[in-house]
């Protein structure tokens, strides 16, 4: 261990700030993410519907 000797309370303040901002950094880059896989699920149900759609147009027979 060692000794960090004398902390003052700006070093204090400093710190705070520092990991504050970090956390907020990986707050919003989970945020981020989680927006992405989504945005990611809701593009590949438009795309499932599509499909489906596509298929039910060829499988029905002109009348």
């Amino acid at each position: 261990m060692f000794d960090v000797g004398v902390v003052s309370l700006q070093d204090l303040q400093d710190f705070k700030l520092a990991t504050s901002a970090c956390c907020a950094q990986a707050r919003t880059e989970s945020a981020i993410a989680s927006h992405f896989r989504h945005v990611q699920k809701d593009w590949q149900n438009i795309q499932a519907n599509n499909i489906r759609n596509h298929n039910k147009i060829e499988t029905k027979q002109p009348s």
